[in-house]
């Protein structure tokens, strides 16, 4: 690869732009490092905005997908090809043992440390930027995605979290010493262009476990429950929800026609498309469906018959992991992520 470089680069001055814009979008990560030192013709479009998010989109299209895990020392596996494992160097004095992935979009990954240290982190390029929230109580019930808004090309963080506590009686002291229930939910987002952080007023939703958000075209979904002492008294209802960062609301998506409280599943993404394990016992024997969502709104199809299980599993699959029967992983310790020139310290377009 590298003489085959360094032959084009004989053609410095003489290769149209668009065909030097071209031929660099399908190398490699690593080959275009390498090409961007050739000359100066290909370091500048290799630097300029609009060829990172072409050669982000064709990385999306190629499938150079990794999985990254083991915080603080991360570690990354490629899915297409699983024998290429190799350690990320980052600047761990800044991090405790406590550091978490919280999330992923683009090539940027959302780390947590501490009660309120952030950091966005290129794997790739090994660019880290840091940032502060609200302080977090540990115990809480989190849910974090990284997500991206098209609009304004800025990167944003989402942040829900639910403080509570159970009544409890003492039988020593009068009922008026009794504890009263403590139980609030609050959702912030963070603009990574305005270096700010805003509260999202409305989020009639109720969270039982910690989640990574499922983030498809931008926009971080979860599985929740309708805030049911409210609005349903006894009932508990199941909602797919997804954050929209233009308007920065929730809203509502239509949820396959088996998910109940009791149902038993994992949600996440795959191929470009929201996707469910939906497992199930039928005579004692534990069937796995899979249910994807073709377009982002529409109904839930069962492909079952179409797609192998393990394909789903082993190459492509990311998936959330917040409640007991929501996913048989734990949350926030690992994430994909496609390999980018993204920026975490870029500038009004956050890509270069």
């Amino acid at each position: 690869m590298e003489e085959s470089l360094m032959k084009l680069s004989k053609f410095e001055g003489q290769l149209p732009h668009d065909l030097v814009f071209k031929i660099l979008e399908r190398l490699s990560f690593k080959s275009m490092l390498k090409a961007k030192s050739v000359c100066k013709q290909w370091r500048d479009v290799v630097s300029d905005p609009s060829f990172i998010e072409a050669h982000l989109s064709k990385s999306y299209s190629l499938g150079r997908i990794r999985y990254i895990h083991g915080a603080p020392m991360m570690k990354s596996v490629g899915l297409d090809d699983q024998e290429t494992r190799y350690e990320h160097t980052i600047p761990t004095t800044e991090f405790s043992r406590y550091v978490e992935i919280l999330g992923s979009c683009n090539g940027l990954i959302l780390l947590g440390d501490g009660d309120r240290s952030y950091f966005l982190w290129n794997p790739s390029t090994r660019l880290l930027r840091s940032f502060t929230g609200r302080f977090l109580f540990r115990g809480e019930f989190r849910h974090f995605a990284l997500g991206y808004d098209s609009t304004t090309r800025a990167y944003k963080v989402v942040r829900i979290v639910r403080v509570h506590s159970h009544k409890v009686y003492d039988r020593f002291k009068a009922p008026s010493y009794e504890k009263s229930v403590y139980d609030v939910t609050s959702a912030h987002v963070y603009s990574c262009k305005t270096n700010s952080w805003k509260k999202i007023e409305h989020f009639p939703y109720v969270i039982f476990e910690d989640a990574q958000g499922v983030t498809m075209n931008g926009y971080p979904h979860w599985i929740v429950f309708w805030d049911h002492f409210v609005e349903y008294k006894d009932k508990v209802i199941v909602v797919i929800v997804y954050f929209d960062l233009v308007e920065e609301k929730f809203k509502e998506l239509p949820k396959p026609s088996w998910l109940v409280e009791s149902s038993s599943y994992s949600f996440g993404s795959f191929e470009g498309k929201l996707c469910f394990i939906h497992y199930t016992t039928v005579r004692q024997r534990e069937i796995r469906e899979i249910w994807v969502m073709e377009k982002h709104g529409e109904s839930w199809i069962n492909v079952s018959s179409k797609i192998n299980i393990k394909r789903v599993i082993l190459r492509g699959w990311s998936s959330g992991h917040p409640y007991a029967n929501y996913s048989r992983e734990k949350p926030f310790i690992g994430a994909q992520y496609v390999e980018s020139l993204v920026s975490p310290y870029a500038g009004n377009d956050m890509a270069g």
